[in-house]
């Protein structure tokens, strides 16, 4: 390793070192040793920084958390209205999606749409038609469907 820097802007930058101070909001120091001390402070390697996110931003990374879990650190939301669970990869499983129950019926989430941001999580017994004006089609026919959210 390399010896700490004597200067707080050159450990700030340090692609070894780091304090935590420096940790983001979505950001966690896990596992927690210190290898040094910079003016009172303790200093520990960045590679031990951990990337956080939220049961959205999981979903949207193909991941879901695992049942029980609890938050390993919240976070202010940006709206201002409370805060916000974060989690951590080891929290998480691959995303398992939901099969279909009765012939001929979409699964929907709460919103009633098919959340789709990777092709892995597109439901079993369905497909996905990226045709124009398909959804108007099925009305008209009476077949169940739902809107794809991809991106």
């Amino acid at each position: 390793l390399i010896p700490i820097p004597s200067y707080e802007t050159a450990l700030r930058t340090n692609r070894v070192y780091t304090l935590e101070r420096f940790v983001g909001r979505y950001q966690i120091l896990l596992p927690m040793e210190v290898v040094g001390m910079f003016k009172n402070e303790f200093v520990f390697l960045r590679r031990h920084i951990r990337e956080l996110h939220s049961v959205e931003r999981w979903m949207e990374k193909g991941r879901d958390v695992k049942f029980g879990e609890e938050p390993i650190k919240n976070a202010k939301s940006r709206s201002g209205k409370g805060d916000i669970g974060l989690y951590g990869f080891w929290q998480t499983e691959p995303f398992k999606p939901a099969k279909c129950l009765q012939p001929g019926i979409v699964p929907k989430d709460k919103y009633g749409c098919v959340p789709l941001y990777k092709e892995s999580m597109l439901p079993e017994g369905t497909v996905h038609l990226r045709q124009p004006w398909i959804g108007k089609m099925a009305r008209k026919k009476k077949n169940d469907f739902a809107p794809a959210m991809i991106g």
